[in-house]
């Protein structure tokens, strides 16, 4: 008996040091996929130092990098294809010295739960355009400082770019190129976003695709230089067209059927932005082109399904606006304020075609030729406004040379400024801080106001409704005012019908 007892023990100790070999191993497989990198170290990797993160980024093998803690790379980082990059913890972060880019992406990368952090006027994350094509590239729950920047040009066609979660702390893109349009004679640039995606391809059949959510952008005191959140199609656009076609038939069209590389963005859905567009409002070395720059800046070619701000904008600066639309836009909703601060500063410029215009909170600019809404061109379904409130000279609050079929204001529409200098089809023109403008042509089916309709300062209209322009129906709950001198409540050279109320006098 003493035997089988003695040998029944030997057994279950075996099996016990079976047992533990077989959990060591398989916890000791565990710790190896996350503990390198080591050379040849493939799946999964863990990485706490540059020269680590440096191996495993040059180790195709090695398909997800984890960042433990904080890293500082003297170079700038070049993901393999396929390669994710992730924070395994939470203050995970890469640092990149001055002067220096940060993540290079090639095709099918993701970078996840992670800062990257280089020198503002650099590249935080930017793509290699030798690559065969972007893949799919993903952000997600991502927080930089330097600009996020995505091109195709080069050997880059094609791609899709998914954003879920990005707050770019600080940028300045001065010293990047601006895509350019020739403009009524004259070359206008525009300043690239904090983030930024170009198709500058020549050929209409490269494509980008991309789906952009929860980006914010700058801070309330410290904004970014340049623009926000920006999207271009090739560039090359000139207008008018030699058979003079209206600028927004040309831009509705290029939205359809691109005569070169496009951006084709189902969703732009951001947090709260705030941009600096500088001081500089032309640049002398291309033909004094007028610089300009947007808190969300929808290129030419570029067209939007759905854009939705769901925090306030502020931007400051020359020709700083707040939204600038090249193409078509299926609906657009602000969620926050808008408010711009500096000449030429258009909080809502409109030129192609957009289904619906939504603002919850109110519209203010402050500034030499600032409107509020200017819906420029093409057409727009359905505007539903809050209160619009202008004070710079040559600022009317909505200016209309566009077609819309129903407009709503729930508030009020004011201004206080004097006719001033205003940036009209790329000239400056002397314009007069109208409340309600529609000139040029311009045609409202409908519009309502809940609100007042006014002008303080002397030589504006609370309404003007010019040569060739039409207000089918107005009606205007709390009555239109224009109290400076030799201004007037309504100036109709156009057509106009009034229901209610009559205007004061």
């Amino acid at each position: 008996m003493k035997h089988v007892l003695a040998a029944a023990a030997k057994s279950r100790k075996r099996t016990r040091v079976v047992v533990a070999v077989a959990v060591l191993a398989a916890g000791y497989g565990t710790a190896q996929a996350y503990a390198g990198p080591v050379s040849g170290s493939c799946g999964n990797v863990t990485v706490t130092n540059a020269g680590e993160l440096s191996a495993a980024a040059g180790n195709a093998c090695a398909h997800d990098i984890g960042v433990r803690g904080v890293i500082s790379s003297p170079k700038a980082i070049t993901l393999a294809p396929g390669q994710r990059l992730t924070g395994t913890t939470n203050d995970a972060a890469i640092v990149f010295p001055k002067a220096v880019d940060g993540v290079q992406l090639s095709s099918d990368n993701t970078v996840s739960k992670l800062r990257i952090q280089a020198d503002s006027a650099q590249r935080a994350i930017f793509n290699d355009t030798n690559a065969s094509g972007l893949g799919t590239v993903t952000l997600s729950h991502v927080t930089t400082t330097g600009q996020v920047q995505l091109l195709a040009q080069g050997r880059v066609r094609s791609g899709h770019v998914a954003v879920d979660g990005l707050d770019i702390v600080a940028a300045d893109t001065s010293s990047q190129p601006r895509p350019s349009y020739t403009f009524y004679g004259g070359p206008l640039e525009s300043r690239q976003g904090a983030f930024q995606i170009w198709n500058r391809q020549p050929d209409a059949s490269s494509v980008v695709t991309a789906d952009l959510r929860g980006i914010t952008v700058g801070r309330p005191n410290a904004p970014v230089l340049g623009s926000g959140v920006a999207v271009f199609g090739a560039t090359g656009l000139t207008v008018p067209t030699p058979d003079n076609a209206p600028v927004g038939d040309v831009l509705h069209q290029l939205s359809q059927h691109p005569h070169s590389g496009s951006v084709r963005v189902s969703t732009i859905d951001t947090g709260a932005l705030y941009t600096d567009g500088g001081l500089t409002p032309v640049d002398p070395s291309n033909g004094n082109a007028i610089v300009g720059s947007a808190a969300v800046l929808v290129g030419a070619q570029a067209p939007v399904q759905t854009l939705h701000v769901g925090g306030q904008i502020t931007t400051t600066g020359l020709t700083a606006g707040a939204t600038d639309i090249f193409s078509d836009v299926g609906s657009m909703t602000y969620d926050g304020s808008v408010e711009t601060f500096g000449p030429t500063g258009i909080a809502i410029v409109t030129w192609p075609r957009i289904g619906t215009l939504t603002t919850k909170a109110a519209v203010t600019t402050h500034g030499v030729g600032s409107r509020g809404l200017n819906a420029y061109a093409g057409h727009i379904d359905t505007v539903r406004m809050h209160d619009i409130h202008t004070e710079g000279a040559g600022a009317p609050a909505i200016d209309i040379f566009a077609s819309i079929n129903d407009l709503g204001i729930d508030g009020n529409v004011e201004t206080t400024g004097v006719p001033g200098p205003s940036l009209v089809l790329g000239h400056y023109t002397v314009v007069p801080s109208d409340a309600l403008r529609v000139a040029e042509g311009g045609t409202v089916d409908s519009a309502h106001v809940s609100g007042t309709v006014s002008t303080t300062a002397p030589g504006t209209a609370a309404v003007l409704v010019g040569q060739n322009s039409r207000i089918g129906t107005l009606c205007v709950g709390k009555g239109i005012q224009a109290t400076g001198l030799g201004s007037q409540p309504v100036d109709n050279t156009g057509t106009l019908t009034l229901k209610c109320p009559a205007p004061s006098h």
